[in-house]
């Protein structure tokens, strides 16, 4: 009978393996506004700079597809927006939906605004993205026609 001994795995074996995939994720950033600060201005103050994540709704009422921008407790504080065709956020649910790896955090930018455009105030944000190069490919253009 052969003795069996330990074999010691070399980071080159596991590097090459095909059966661990080795993914690697990028980043991508955009500017766009949480909307609905009139709504929930008693919950919070924007200041420049604060970090916040976008997080699917499915039980939103008003929009099956919503992302919520919550607080670190929980809060919801407002929404990212439809979009010209009202794919904008929905897009975005379904980046998050494919994969729980994926996030969106929404850095505050500005002081909220009235851009008198009929959909109340909105907050200035930056949205960053992390995920495979090929959902960042998707979002960069998908997202680019909706906001």
């Amino acid at each position: 009978m052969e003795s069996m001994m330990a074999v010691e795995a070399k980071i080159e074996d596991i590097l090459s393996c095909k059966e661990i995939p080795i993914v690697r994720l990028i980043p991508h950033e955009m500017n766009a506004f949480v909307m609905g600060y009139h709504v929930y201005k008693n919950n919070w103050t924007p200041s420049v700079g604060d970090e916040f994540q976008g997080f699917m709704e499915s039980t939103n009422i008003m929009d099956k597809y919503a992302v919520a921008v919550k607080k670190d407790d929980g809060e919801v504080i407002g929404h990212l927006p439809l979009g010209k065709s009202g794919k904008f956020a929905k897009t975005i649910f379904y980046f998050l939906k494919t994969d729980k790896t994926h996030g969106c955090t929404i850095t505050v930018t500005g002081k909220a605004i009235n851009a008198r455009d009929g959909l109340g105030m909105k907050v200035p944000c930056k949205l960053s993205f992390i995920a495979e190069k090929k959902f960042i490919d998707i979002l960069q253009e998908k997202l680019a026609k909706l906001l």
